[in-house]
């Protein structure tokens, strides 16, 4: 067992109350019959035994009078057992009963006398001989020095540099001219090629701004061909009720999966041409998308715009084979952004969503999305379109 206070998270001195709460706590982490993870039957009885201790207030007080040298050494009741009687050691009589420690070491273990070092000793050490190498050059005589060797004097051997600079021969750098072509003019060699360099540089950037410009032009003539044939085929006629359409406002995108026979296509012109709202408006055809069901009906919707309007104010009619099924909303959309089909009978719509004060040609809303299909019968996917894809 470790220190009791440990074991129960709490600090010496705690009262009873605190050591009661912290033994409740951690019974619960420990206590396999909660189920959790932290549940140790090893770790619970030991909180059960330090519990024991600490809240006795006898048991306790005794724990930590000794400062916890006790851990370790509680019984099986938690109490703190007597303190165990000092081990003694014994006398000297006892440790050497036959006075071995008190008799004389024998003579083999005298000291040895050293005898005393003679200072007024002669150095024996002999005196310095030729070397081998000294020998082999006196029995040549090739190699003997020419003459004695000048000695030097202090003043020699002191000085680092015995010359000074100006005694120094002087070595002269030559550098040899490079050779200009010799169809060059005196007067021009050496400018030539700078200046060819600059008329490079002015001609390459002269391209590179020629090929900017050629660009930007290219991408404006782009924008108004896609806005040309974003037009519808039929011609609009001008004038809207309220006011004109702005010429900004984007044409829906129409994509079909299938093409529409001829004949359904001018039974969809027919009822478009006859079709007329209560508030007397009346509707041109901009484009068709269609689709086959599952048993080869062809369910295709026609993508309509008010007569007397460019774009602003539209509706989509669905039709199956030579049926008007009827039309998207009871009331005219501001503006669609896309129409497409998908095999299987589905034809899906994105409207265009305003906010109060957008102008026509900028809708500031998440565009909204519905699904129509035809399985059976005819419906859509939402039926709360919100109030800013409406005409206001």
């Amino acid at each position: 067992m470790g220190d009791l206070h440990k074991i129960l998270q709490v600090r010496p001195g705690a009262d009873d109350e605190t050591i009661a709460a912290a033994y409740a706590r951690l019974r619960r982490r420990y206590d396999p019959a909660h189920g959790g993870p932290f549940a140790d039957e090893a770790a619970l009885h030991e909180l059960e035994r330090a519990y024991a201790v600490l809240s006795d207030p006898e048991a306790r007080d005794a724990y930590e009078m000794a400062g916890g040298r006790q851990q370790g050494l509680l019984s099986d009741d938690g109490r703190v057992p007597p303190e165990t009687p000092r081990p003694t050691f014994p006398t000297p009589a006892a440790r050497d009963p036959f006075g071995l420690e008190s008799q004389d070491p024998p003579a083999s273990r005298a000291p040895v006398s050293q005898p005393a070092l003679d200072s007024t000793a002669v150095d024996r050490r002999p005196e310095p001989t030729s070397t081998s190498a000294d020998l082999w050059r006196a029995a040549d005589p090739a190699l003997q020095p020419a003459s004695t060797p000048t000695p030097i004097s202090d003043e020699q051997a002191t000085s680092k540099v015995a010359h000074s600079l100006g005694d120094l021969p002087l070595r002269e750098k030559t550098q040899t001219p490079v050779a200009s072509p010799g169809w060059l003019p005196d007067w021009s060699r050496g400018r030539v090629l700078p200046a060819a360099s600059a008329l490079l540089v002015l001609v390459g950037g002269g391209l590179a701004i020629w090929g900017v410009l050629q660009a930007v032009d290219e991408a404006d003539d782009g924008e108004e061909a896609t806005g040309s044939e974003a037009t519808p085929a039929a011609e609009a006629t001008s004038g809207e009720q309220g006011g004109e359409a702005p010429e900004t406002l984007a044409a829906p995108v129409v994509a079909s999966a299938d093409a529409l026979p001829a004949d359904l296509r001018e039974f969809a012109e027919d009822v478009v041409a006859d079709f007329e709202a209560d508030d007397g408006t009346r509707y041109r055809i901009y484009d068709f998308v269609a689709t086959v069901t599952s048993d080869d009906s062809v369910f295709y919707a026609a993508m309509v715009i008010q007569a007397e309007s460019d774009l602003v104010g539209q509706s989509v009619f669905f039709f199956l084979d030579e049926s008007f099924l009827g039309r998207d909303w009871g009331e005219d959309v501001r503006s669609v952004e896309s129409i497409n089909s998908a095999t299987g009978g589905e034809i899906g719509v994105v409207y265009r969503l305003y906010a109060d004060g957008d102008e026509d040609c900028c809708p500031s809303g998440e565009p909204f999305a519905v699904v129509y299909s035809y399985e059976g019968e005819f419906r859509a996917d939402s039926a709360s379109p919100p109030d800013g894809i409406f005409v206001e």
